[in-house]
């Protein structure tokens, strides 16, 4: 298995509640093609000072191919392409879960 995270930041203009809704609309189209699982999940701030308005998109994905492929074509690629443009920086990281 691997698991594809995605990092995004909360666009300024709409409220955190706005940007979830929207986000998790837009996930109900990625699946299939080696994808098993979409979830997404609010960034805490751990610390006072650091307060949080942002997401992790995490794909459970069959293997490292599958999560590569996620991002290079189809709803996931787009979805990236759309979050750039919206200005909430998304930040791809993969990690290969060997157990």
């Amino acid at each position: 298995m691997a698991r594809l995270m995605i990092f995004v930041d909360r666009p300024r203009q709409i409220s955190l509640e706005e940007g979830e809704a929207w986000l998790e609309n837009e996930l109900e189209a990625i699946g299939g093609d080696g994808i098993e699982r979409v979830r997404l999940k609010r960034v805490l701030g751990a610390a006072h000072f650091s307060p949080s308005s942002s997401w992790i998109v995490q794909l459970d994905c069959r293997d490292v191919e599958s999560a590569r492929s996620a991002v290079r074509e189809g709803p996931c690629m787009a979805l990236l392409g759309d979050l750039s443009l919206l200005g909430m920086r998304p930040s791809v990281a993969l990690v290969e879960d060997a157990d």
